[in-house]
């Protein structure tokens, strides 16, 4: 990226869209992708530039009382807030419930205090701090500011301000709006009051309370985190989040809230998925209530089952508000990729050319989405983060029909949530005999291993304590890296199934 150089046509077009879907509250804009914006500096120029002309929008619409501006969910006023480190409060604004920013109070409360020395001295200020990439892209529990996010071990923070744990993580992460770098097997700890968001791809991260408690994004996922008198509070953005919650303390629940609803936890485990204006919420074990925020109406929501609290829009009916029963997951999964890859996948891009006869699709394995690892990764979307891609069993087996055209390190991953991440590596002998060469592995589940340097083992495979993947849990993802190099995979099917004669990995030639 060339700072100096001005963006093009296209880019510029894309940039002013995000900028207003953004100061106007709406949800056009994803969370993820205004953050990575923030770390080109001809961004936050541009934002200046679209945030002055709003708040001058706003100061006239004061004056000849034009409601639809002046009830808009963002203004500048909460802007400029945010971007010097002001309390909202301070300058007459209310907390927003979804937007990044806070929401300005309603017509008439704040109107006033938009004067001219406040748009000439702190617009001025407002484009000269985004131009320094200091716009705070979040919202957070009452009127405390944010402060400093990470601290590299536990010492590093006093014991008020020590948040969660970072434990485990993968393609981009975001904290408080910048792109953090930490280092495999690192003790990250990240201060109360925190933003975590994820990228597209294998963007993933996964979060640990001191009790034990873990909360996990998937991709393309925001929350922040707050501990308020031993309560813990999670405000969900958006995308893909699961929680495996510990016992709570009496009259403190880990409470978890969207733009349309709130849910308390005691101990559990559950996911949330929210999309605009939907909150899905599903519950694997105990019971969790739900109040839908439209009408405080509450449902409890037991083991098996989900609830969708939402927002109509354009008139539309609100789906119905009660516990359903949810869709058993399956216990066999199979990808053929002949109508092509799904939408939904991470990484990977189809071929139709040099697979096995009688195939006519496949996958060759890619740069994510947002990183430079290469492989192919199934991915989420509502319906998978809700009921799981398939369920795992004493005899489940993942299969791989496949090729590489060198031979070197390779690992094949499967993601449960709760922070249940398993890996298999192949041994090298095994590999450089097939280089070149069509074949089926086929990996009993039982044969893979938990990752984690907290394991025993740690990064040494061959070392690793055997710990396989908890049976009759649903895997919501996998994933096949050679991590930053290229090694030619194609794959032309991947599957699994229950097959009790597979106990060990094995490798046939059953292709040409």
């Amino acid at each position: 990226m060339n700072e100096n150089q001005n963006p093009s046509t296209a880019e510029a077009d894309h940039w002013g869209k995000v900028c207003l879907d953004y100061l106007e509250g709406g949800e056009k804009a994803p969370l993820p992708e205004f953050l990575q914006l923030l770390q080109d500096p001809r961004f936050c120029a541009t934002l200046a530039g679209y945030s002055i002309d709003y708040g001058e929008l706003q100061s006239l619409s004061s004056e000849d009382g034009d409601a639809r501006v002046q009830d808009s969910p963002a203004t500048i006023e909460a802007a400029f807030a945010a971007a010097v480190g002001v309390p909202c409060d301070a300058i007459g604004a209310t907390p927003a419930k979804r937007s990044g920013v806070r929401r300005p109070a309603k017509a008439g409360a704040s109107s006033g205090r938009w004067n001219a020395a406040l748009l000439a001295g702190g617009l001025g200020v407002l484009a000269a701090s985004l131009l320094a990439g200091l716009f705070v892209a979040s919202r957070h529990w009452g009127d405390a500011p944010f402060r400093p996010h990470v601290a590299r071990d536990a010492d590093a923070l006093d014991a008020a301000d020590r948040g969660i744990q970072a434990v485990a993580w993968s393609g981009q992460v975001m904290v408080d709006g910048k792109k953090v770098g930490w280092d495999a097997g690192e003790e990250v700890w990240l201060r109360n009051g925190v933003v975590v968001a994820t990228g597209g791809g294998s963007g993933l991260v996964s979060l640990r309370y001191a009790d034990g408690t873990i909360v996990e994004l998937a991709s393309e996922s925001t929350a922040s985190f707050e501990l308020r008198g031993g309560q813990k509070l999670v405000d969900v953005e958006a995308g893909f989040v699961s929680a495996s919650v510990k016992p709570q303390p009496a009259g403190k629940p880990l409470k978890i809230t969207t733009a349309e609803a709130t849910i308390e936890v005691v101990g559990t485990e559950l996911a949330i998925s929210r999309v605009p204006s939907a909150t899905t919420l599903s519950v694997s074990g105990g019971q969790v209530r739900m109040w839908r925020s439209t009408d405080g109406e509450l449902v409890e929501v037991n083991a098996g089952e989900y609830a969708v609290a939402s927002t109509p829009e354009n008139g539309d009916r609100s789906p119905e508000y009660r516990a359903f029963d949810l869709d058993r997951c399956p216990d066999q999964w199979v990808e053929d990729f002949e109508d092509g890859l799904p939408s939904e996948w991470n990484s990977g891009s189809w071929v139709s050319q040099g697979l096995p006869d009688g195939s006519s699709g496949g996958v060759t394995a890619s740069k994510s989405l947002d990183g430079d690892d290469f492989g192919v990764a199934t991915g989420v979307d509502q319906e998978i983060w809700k009921r799981g891609l398939v369920s795992i069993h004493e005899d489940s087996v993942l299969n791989l029909r496949m090729k590489v055209s060198r031979d070197d390190f390779y690992h094949v991953l499967v993601f449960m949530r709760g922070r249940m991440h398993y890996e298999y590596q192949e041994p090298h002998r095994q590999r450089s005999d097939w280089t070149g060469k069509w074949r089926t592995l086929s990996i009993p589940l039982a044969a893979f291993k938990r990752t984690g340097r907290e394991f025993e083992g740690g990064d040494d495979f061959e070392a690793r304590d055997m710990t396989p993947p908890v049976l009759d849990r649903p895997i919501y993802m996998v994933m096949v890296s050679s991590q930053k190099r290229d090694l030619g995979l194609v794959i032309d099917r991947m599957w699994i199934s229950r097959d009790p004669s597979v106990t060990e990995p094995t490798v046939t030639t059953d292709v040409e």
